[in-house]
């Protein structure tokens, strides 16, 4: 508990704290069985579930992933990688009643079922618009078109991996740096790493 109270202290880390005192009381208050409220188990970033009774539309039946919609930004609002909705087969055998009710875990079938929204990629779109606005508008050190098709191409031959280390070097610089003033052991050194 300490460290991660020193964690927090330092503002580079988010520790979950779970408190069985407010989530079995909630669990049960949402109608979930007393003997299963107390089993629950934290799951995802600060989610918390009844293993194999839960069904995971809570965590994503309205599913916003931000780095996506960048894309399709970008590409005057197409979806360049449309998905089809499958249906999670395996996990529904898993979880209970999915088989009983004949749905699957997306269709409901689970015997706790809440839905809400997730969010995802916040910060990896945050990174994609500062990378996007330094490199390509502030340095002009790449183009609008360059970008695009590097992007277009998945970064492939020479050029798309030369932007493709233009997008990503300034970044992991800078959560390095962040993270050895925050913990002086990372990230290891080379000679150290070699010995481990």
């Amino acid at each position: 508990m300490d460290e991660a109270i020193e964690v927090l202290k330092l503002g580079t880390g988010m520790p979950a704290f779970n408190n069985d005192k407010v989530i079995i009381p909630s669990f049960i208050e949402k109608g979930v069985k007393k003997e299963d409220a107390y089993c629950y188990s934290a799951i995802g970033c600060v989610e918390t579930a009844v293993p194999g009774k839960w069904g995971y539309r809570c965590t994503g039946m309205s599913y916003l992933n931000f780095p996506r919609i960048l894309l399709m930004v970008m590409n005057n609002g197409i979806d360049l990688a449309s998905e089809r909705e499958v249906p999670d087969i395996l996990c529904s055998c898993l979880t209970q009643d999915c088989l009983g009710r004949g749905k699957t875990i997306k269709e409901g079938g689970a015997v706790y079922d809440f839905i809400s929204g997730l969010q995802v990629g916040i910060a990896n779109m945050a990174d994609s618009l500062s990378a996007i606005k330094k490199l390509v508008y502030e340095e002009k050190k790449i183009s609008r078109d360059e970008l695009m098709n590097a992007l277009a191409t998945d970064f492939a031959g020479p050029e798309g991996e030369r932007i493709r280390q233009m997008l990503i070097i300034p970044w992991t610089s800078t959560v390095r740096l962040q993270c050895s003033r925050a913990f002086p052991s990372f990230p290891p050194t080379r000679s150290q790493a070699a010995c481990s």
